[in-house]
């Protein structure tokens, strides 16, 4: 029956497949990112089981393929959502569920990334629009890594219902590198300081990876260190397969990073277990120093200015701690306009 509906769709033109993935219906098809606008073969899992309902899905992707352009999921989406009545009491049971699929297998990332943001909005028995998720979302302080992460929930959830999850996400982002003030960057000296705080020696290695290759903390679980210093971040992680240099290359042997102690959890459990120990103090496992003066995420940013200061371009930068230069450049654009401006100086006779 599928093959015959494909090859059906393939004589009519229908630049959309349907596929079966275990228990699930998938129309797959070209088309842009979401993100990037970029147009690649993606999956978009169906609501339904019935292969003609799916061969009618398929037609109707194609044509908003054919006529949407750039705008096709916009135009999906909100065909997806017509006549969807979904409560926040619906919404909040969906964050559950979303949260149980996903794996999670620390309870703490329940209560850091999806309790607050369930928390804020309004009460179960209204109904639950994109518009009202959005207006959470401003309520919540401008700026800040809270509104930032919570915005990511709640569009992710709501994307699970069949929601527009660009607008919620759009509402939460303006926090980065580049709201920064020069005084959150750790110096080096503060970062030698603060490791010497530290007793448990798996958390002391993860924080003198964390300084040295500048990484994100979930990456500690799968990386490694080969004969010539370089950092191999596998790509299984979130972010995706990269290589980072020490900087400095010093700390490889002052913070003893070639005898490896990684800390006893997986991707998803060490963020918030790092932040429980070096910013509240304390895990389930272990007696942490107390509140640290900068997060983890800071060293990843003194990383970046480090790099700058040696003379690292933006595009090697940007590969090195594994995101495009477009993002670095947002992210250091301050710092990175500073050198230039410093260098330019020495140029001229003023």
């Amino acid at each position: 029956m599928l093959e015959k509906l494909n090859r059906r769709l393939k004589e009519d033109n229908v630049r959309v497949r349907i596929e079966e993935r275990g228990q699930s219906i998938n129309l797959r098809a070209t088309l842009p990112d979401r993100n990037t606008g970029i147009k690649r073969q993606q999956r978009i899992r169906l609501d339904t089981n019935n292969l003609t309902e799916a061969d009618r899905e398929a037609r109707l992707l194609d044509e908003l393929i054919r006529t949407g352009g750039l705008n096709v999921w916009s135009l999906w989406d909100a065909r997806k959502a017509e006549d969807k009545v979904v409560t926040f009491g619906e919404f909040r049971a969906a964050g559950r569920r979303l949260f149980e699929q996903k794996g999670y297998k620390n309870s703490g990332y329940w209560s850091k990334k999806f309790q607050p943001a369930l928390n804020k909005l309004p009460p179960d028995n209204l109904r639950c629009t994109t518009e009202l998720l959005v207006a959470v979302v401003q309520s919540m302080e401008p700026n800040t890594a809270g509104r930032r992460d919570q915005s990511n929930t709640l569009g992710q959830i709501a994307e699970s219902i069949g929601l527009d999850k660009g607008p919620i996400q759009d509402a939460g982002r303006g926090y980065s590198g580049s709201q920064l003030r020069e005084r959150d960057i750790p110096k080096d000296d503060e970062i030698e300081a603060c490791f010497d705080l530290l007793t448990t020696p798996h958390w002391r290695w993860m924080y003198g990876m964390c300084a040295t290759y500048g990484l994100r903390p979930h990456e500690i679980a799968e990386a490694r260190i080969d004969e010539d210093n370089n950092c191999y971040i596998a790509d299984d992680t979130k972010t995706g397969f990269h290589i980072a240099w020490a900087c400095n290359e010093s700390w490889i042997e002052t913070f003893s990073l070639k005898q490896v102690c990684r800390p006893p959890y997986d991707a998803d459990q060490i963020t918030y277990a790092a932040w429980c120990y070096m910013r509240r103090g304390r895990t389930n496992r272990h007696k942490g120093p107390g509140r640290l003066p900068f997060s983890l995420y800071n060293l990843r940013h003194a990383y970046a200015i480090r790099l700058f200061h040696r003379g690292v371009s933006t595009g090697v930068a940007a590969r090195l701690m594994g995101h495009t230069e477009a993002i670095h450049r947002r992210e250091y654009q301050r710092w990175y306009d500073t050198r230039d401006i410093l260098q330019l100086k020495d140029q001229y006779k003023l």
